[in-house]
């Protein structure tokens, strides 16, 4: 996950394929942090920011995937709306 990607092209994903991007980004950051840590990062030093913004927009948008999921489901059961318990 070397380039870096911007919310429209993280919009065509779906939910699954999210959870997997997002699983991928946390698992190559974790090398990056390892490496770091070790103090031999050099030439990828400034490879850990844009993935933990990756992750950031990803999980934005599979937040924004839930809400939707569950509007749907409320509106469809008849039990949504205020006061329902």
């Amino acid at each position: 996950m070397s380039r870096r990607r911007n919310m429209s092209s993280i919009r065509g994903y779906r939910k699954g394929e999210l959870q997997d991007k997002i699983r991928e980004a946390r698992g190559e950051l974790a090398k990056l942090r390892v490496v770091s840590t070790k103090g031999t990062l050099k030439k990828d030093s400034g490879r850990l920011r844009p993935i933990r913004r990756d992750i950031a927009r990803m999980e934005t948008r599979l937040t924004e995937i839930i809400i939707e999921e569950y509007a749907r489901q409320s509106s469809v059961g008849g039990r949504g709306g205020r006061g329902a318990v």
